[in-house]
């Protein structure tokens, strides 16, 4: 129901294409792919039904799991400015160049 319902959404801003993510492995003729995510309010989405607790923890070892520190989560990590897309782009190219035979080729814009 809520993917007709972004469907119908997007139809009406004349967009005909969107890409889908599920829970589960879901192969296709092209690639596969694995999402990560992080719960941000561990606490109201187990309330709601959408998260549950692990087997083995409690309610409490799940929001510590997800709490976020001041630093951030990798100490020596610092958010990319204008002046890092150079070489960021160069980076990300070549790594895509090397790993994949399908990749996206992105520029600096």
């Amino acid at each position: 129901m809520l993917i007709q319902e972004i469907h119908r959404r997007v139809a009406c801003l004349d967009v005909w294409g969107a890409i889908y993510t599920a829970d589960g492995d879901h192969p296709t003729s092209i690639a596969t792919a694995n999402t990560w995510h992080r719960q941000l309010n561990s606490k109201k989405l187990v309330d709601v039904g959408f998260a549950a607790v692990p087997c083995d923890g409690s309610l409490s070892q799940l929001i510590q799991s997800n709490k976020l520190t001041k630093e951030g989560l990798l100490p020596g990590f610092r958010l990319m400015t204008k002046d890092d897309v150079p070489q960021v782009t160069q980076l990300l190219k070549a790594h895509l160049t090397e790993h994949y035979k399908l990749h996206i080729n992105y520029d600096e814009e």
